[in-house]
């Protein structure tokens, strides 16, 4: 596996991650199974719109130190 492979399944991986500690934590450990798979829904929806979100976000930044216009310069792609 390459670097930004790695690099995208750790931005989806992570807010699963912390999605599931956070909704577990609140709703408790002793839970249905029904509760539990709800958590594990929660949890992956949030990975998935956070995923691109941060993704963009970071390209946004790194172009805008590079002194680039990061939405209109069409020629530094």
């Amino acid at each position: 596996m390459n670097r930004i492979h790695n690099l995208c399944l750790a931005l989806v991986l992570a807010p699963l991650l912390i999605g599931g500690i956070i909704l577990l934590e609140v709703m408790g450990f002793e839970t249905s199974l029904l509760t539990k798979l709800f958590i594990v829904f929660a949890g992956t929806i949030v990975g998935f719109q956070c995923a691109p979100a941060v993704l963009l976000f970071s390209g946004l930044i790194k172009e805008t130190c590079e002194g680039r216009n990061a939405l209109g310069d069409k020629s530094t792609r």
